[in-house]
């Protein structure tokens, strides 16, 4: 079965890669959030990588599982 011919997945991932990009934005120009401190910054960051990581493993876990 092709991963991309489910929209729900492609979308899904597509959705947590932009969020990894964004982490990884931020890390490298944490100066873009003027309002926060650099180490919230950073922190804020990771979190949103993490965050990534978890959406791709939960799409992956869903089709795995049918549930798309």
């Amino acid at each position: 079965m092709n991963l991309f011919s489910h929209p729900g997945f492609v979308l899904r991932i597509c959705i947590a890669a932009g969020y990894i990009v964004l982490s990884i934005f931020l890390f490298l120009r944490p100066y873009i959030l003027s309002f926060l401190t650099t180490e919230l910054t950073y922190g804020f960051s990771v979190v949103l990588l993490l965050y990534g990581l978890f959406r791709i493993y939960r799409a992956y876990e869903m089709y795995k599982n049918d549930e798309i």
